[in-house]
């Protein structure tokens, strides 16, 4: 897989819709649960998404997710260079 996908999917740009439609095909190779968590379908299906809405399994507060988002994309951008740089491609700062 290519190293930059890796990297956004291990830190995260989805939402609980995205968890849903993930989980439903990875639970049956990694948990007894067959399907995605009735909590989390009743919240997406009520327009709860998380983080993207405000509302969810938490209530997601403006500054908190901007502070999260921006934190996010600095350790994303940081690894994605340290990636094209292995790589030897240059990046600009």
């Amino acid at each position: 897989m290519n190293p930059a996908i890796e990297r956004l999917a291990i830190l995260g740009a989805g939402t609980m819709g995205h968890s849903i439609a993930i989980s439903s095909y990875l639970f049956k190779d990694l948990s007894v649960h067959q399907e995605s968590l009735s909590k989390t379908r009743e919240l997406v299906n009520k327009g709860n998404y998380g983080q993207k809405t405000g509302k969810g399994l938490y209530h997601w507060y403006r500054e908190q997710s901007q502070a999260m988002n921006e934190a996010r994309e600095r350790e994303l951008v940081y690894w994605l260079k340290k990636d094209l740089d292995l790589q030897g491609i240059k990046t600009t700062t």
